[in-house]
């Protein structure tokens, strides 16, 4: 099977007084993918702050069902992926939102 990447801007979430982008489309898997990279001495917290705003309001294209959020984080010593894990799951992401971490 062959997958398109569509860049920015080609999805239709749009609220009342703002459209919401999602960095990456795959449109052959109904995906949309929410990228963040957090750098050394930035809060993970604030960027899963921005991924659950987005999640709330992804919604209006019937195109993309699933999500992903990929946190790329430059400092491990920052926080564990399971610290990361319990914070997402505290702030009770739809059951169509996934999370990758990664660690630079």
């Amino acid at each position: 099977m062959d997958f398109s990447v569509i860049l920015k801007n080609k999805a239709s979430f749009i609220q009342q007084f703002k459209t919401y982008d999602p960095d990456i489309l795959i449109p052959e898997l109904n995906v949309a993918i929410e990228y963040k990279f957090i750098r050394k001495g930035n809060i993970i917290e604030d960027y899963i702050d921005q991924v659950k705003t987005d999640a709330n309001n992804y919604k209006g294209d019937n195109r993309y069902e699933n999500f992903v959020a990929v946190l790329c984080i430059e400092d491990s010593a920052s926080a564990t992926e399971d610290n990361i894990r319990e914070s997402w799951t505290a702030k009770n992401f739809p059951d169509n939102w996934d999370l990758v971490v990664a660690f630079l």
